[in-house]
């Protein structure tokens, strides 16, 4: 039997606000990141996103890669 829910459509707005929404409560401390999606660095921690094909994640390629500036 066919599922009767239907995926939300979002527009940009709708997205953004979402993403907003969803933020963890420690990313207060989260000043930048380079965007590989957006070729960039952004500084809103909604825009902290990574693709799920990266392989920094699914493979751990950066698990040894990290550094901490004070």
């Amino acid at each position: 039997m066919a599922d009767s829910k239907t995926t939300d459509i979002f527009s940009t707005e709708t997205a953004l606000t979402r993403l907003r929404e969803s933020v963890h409560a420690k990313a207060s401390n989260f000043y930048a990141m380079y965007s590989s999606v957006l070729g960039g660095i952004v500084t809103d921690p909604a825009l902290m996103v990574l693709p799920l094909d990266d392989h920094m994640v699914h493979r751990g390629h950066a698990v040894f890669d990290t550094a901490t500036f004070g």
